[in-house]
């Protein structure tokens, strides 16, 4: 490529900030969400889509820290390079990693295991109390009608296993005390009296007769006498249960802790804002750093986010206190994928509204580009319609739009603010499925299973959502010239 050539497609050296779905690369979606995958499947979509066919791409990984003595944090960064026509590596784009997981569930992770499972019964129960609400309630805004019967199937589920490990539990403690007092052998009988048995009614004698009721036994001998009378009914329903295949794989303790701990984690983040202080601070500091790199200088920098960290994207450059930092205007493009922006909204309806937006010139981002799956159950098209095509939904921005002269203060409503809403929305669907699917689907939790199709199936000619992304960012570019 010759240089100083004005037709010559431009070189960008970008960096692209990857906030992964909460449990990052082990998460339950099933998908590689580490750098290393995530630079791998930018490289692919930028072979397969560059005009040249000659054109080649690798990759180099390196860690850097970042954050300071009190709280330090290290990023794996991998960056995508082309060969040039002498041989050379063109360094093009440098991949980072937000790993948030730890910062956002540190407080939750020191509960016991009974206590979390005692959170999480109480959180899901009042989760499918909205869930009921907001499914019959009219002209309600959000997910469509399908989305909203699955998700009360899944957390009708769940509810199923809560109760599956309210039987394990008093099963096992049934049986462990029963076999203690087994043991320890039976209670000795009272002596037989010697003496006739007076015929004389205890009404006439005026003695008191003894009471035929056993006294009070303590908790321990009133769980087993329970078991006991229960016993082969709960032996049945937890055959039937482990039948249905209700049981969770292999190491149940910890995958219910672990999925315990982050369904806890994100609803506190989503309705108290849980962490949120630390989550913004954690990636202002990887920014800076960037930033201030003084080996490498960016063009662009892009803010990437996945599942709940998506949330986590539109939270850093849309905040919910305060005015983002000014070193936020830096962020050229948002990029969100399998974003659950229509179910926060269908049940905490003004959670995206009164946001505050970075005081720069343009305003930041320049673009946003979104990515789902019509059947993604987490997913969103930013509509309020199942259709495709532009978003008229987006985050309320208050700073425009101050309230009228003399007018008393009211919550914010759509009409009070500055809609941001996504410049590109593009629907994916993995080898073209199909998007109207059967009954049959949904009972088997086709939208659970849409939510991680984003990733293609793990081999490197598959294609996924990043052949969109790499479309929307690098087009006559040289990246794919």
């Amino acid at each position: 490529m010759a240089e100083n050539d004005p037709s010559a497609p431009r070189v960008f050296r970008d960096a692209i900030l990857f906030l992964p779905s909460l449990g990052g690369s082990d998460s339950a979606w099933g998908a590689d969400q580490s750098v290393d995958a995530i630079a791998k499947r930018i490289a692919n979509a930028l072979d397969f889509n560059a005009v040249s066919a000659k054109a080649t791409f690798t990759r180099a990984v390196r860690e850097k820290a970042y954050g300071d003595e009190s709280s330090p944090f290290k990023s794996r960064v991998c960056t995508i390079s082309r060969a040039d026509a002498t041989g050379g590596q063109i360094p093009l784009i440098d991949v980072y990693g937000v790993n948030y997981g730890s910062t956002l569930t540190r407080d939750f992770e020191r509960r016991s295991l009974p206590l979390k499972c005692l959170f999480v019964f109480l959180q899901v129960t009042y989760g499918f109390g909205m869930l009921i609400t907001v499914m019959f309630r009219r002209h309600q805004r959000g997910t469509s009608l399908a989305q909203k019967l699955q998700l009360v199937w899944i957390t009708f589920i769940v509810l199923l296993l809560c109760a599956y490990l309210s039987l394990l539990i008093a099963a096992a403690a049934g049986i462990v005390v029963t076999t203690l007092s087994g043991s320890a052998g039976q209670p000795p009988l009272p002596p037989v009296s010697q003496t006739a048995p007076s015929t004389v009614p205890a009404s006439i004698s005026g003695t008191t007769a003894p009471s035929t009721q056993s006294p009070h036994r303590g908790f321990p001998r009133s769980l087993v006498d329970w078991y006991k009378q229960r016993q082969s009914t709960v032996h049945n329903i937890l055959i039937l249960l482990t039948a249905l295949g209700i049981v969770l794989p292999k190491n149940l303790k910890q995958t219910v802790s672990e999925a315990g701990l982050q369904y806890l984690s994100a609803i506190y983040y989503i309705r108290v804002g849980f962490r949120l202080p630390a989550l913004i601070a954690q990636t202002v500091s990887l920014l800076d750093s960037i930033t201030s790199d003084p080996e490498v200088t960016y063009d662009r920098i892009h803010l990437m986010g996945y599942s709940f960290g998506s949330i986590l994207a539109i939270d850093a450059v849309f905040r919910r206190r305060g005015i983002p930092e000014i070193r936020f205007g830096v962020v050229h493009t948002l990029i969100t994928i399998g974003c659950p922006f229509d179910l926060i909204r269908t049940l905490w309806p003004n959670h995206f509204n009164g946001r505050h937006a970075t005081p720069s010139t343009p305003p930041a981002p320049l673009q946003w580009l979104n990515i789902y799956s019509p059947l993604d159950i987490f997913g969103s098209n930013f509509r309020n319609d199942s259709e495709k095509g532009e978003s008229d939904q987006g985050i309320g921005i208050a700073d425009s739009a101050p309230a009228p002269a003399g007018a008393a203060a009211a919550p914010l409503t759509d009409d009070r603010c500055i809609q941001r809403m996504p410049t590109s929305n593009r629907p994916y669907s993995e080898g073209g499925e199909d998007e109207h699917p059967s009954w049959s689907d949904y009972v088997t939790l086709i939208g659970l299973k849409a939510h991680s199709s984003y990733w293609g199936r793990g081999d490197e000619l598959t294609t996924d959502c990043f052949k969109l992304v790499v479309e929307d960012l690098y087009k006559g570019t040289f990246a794919m010239s």
